[in-house]
């Protein structure tokens, strides 16, 4: 699941290409990839993750398909 979040982010990158959202489409894909690893490392008992990085997976996630629906129009 978390490899389909993150390849959903860095879509949503190469789609804004060329356009004046890439760079924070990038931004986006970077704190998309950081922010599942931190909690990857609580596979083994997710009640221990920080909501902090559970909260920025998320929004991250949410922003990816904002990204890639933008980049799709532009």
């Amino acid at each position: 699941m978390l490899i389909l979040i993150i390849g959903l982010s860095i879509l949503g990158a190469f789609l804004c290409s060329g356009s004046g959202l890439f760079i924070p489409a990038v931004i986006n894909a970077v704190l998309c990839g950081w922010s599942n690893g931190v909690n990857a490392n609580f596979v083994r008992d997710p009640m221990n993750a920080p909501n902090w990085s559970v909260t920025v997976g998320w929004l991250t996630g949410l922003l990816s398909i904002g990204f890639i629906i933008a980049g799709l129009i532009f």
